[in-house]
């Protein structure tokens, strides 16, 4: 959470600075979107946690700053990373289709490769 307000603080010092408050209100929209959307998966699957949620709040911001094409990829190659990953962890029964896997470090490489786009 206190990384959510320091990141919302230094976009607004950016958008303040390139006055360019059409990015922090974008920003604010991703945010928003990203964790109704999380919100909403974790209550269909319960298999998404709180830190999921919170961390899609931040990875959601970052990129939509930038523009809904980067909020988009970021987004979207997460969950991709995500699913490979768990359907390969499947593939060689490492785990089991019932067996949790945490979004966390796919949800921030997803923001990067967002970024990077």
């Amino acid at each position: 959470m206190p990384a959510i307000a320091v990141t919302a603080a230094l976009l607004t010092e950016a958008s303040w600075q390139l006055d360019d408050f059409a990015a922090l209100a974008r920003a604010a929209i991703a945010a928003a979107a990203a964790a109704v959307f999380f919100l909403t998966l974790a209550l269909i699957t319960r298999q998404i946690g709180g830190g999921d949620i919170k961390l899609a709040v931040l990875t959601g911001m970052l990129p939509g700053w930038l523009g809904w094409n980067h909020f988009v990829l970021a987004l979207l190659s997460g969950l991709l990373l995500a699913a490979l990953t768990a359907a390969v962890l499947i593939a060689t029964r490492r785990i089991s289709r019932h067996d949790p896997v945490p979004l966390g470090p796919f949800l921030l490489a997803g923001a990067l490769c967002g970024v990077l786009a």
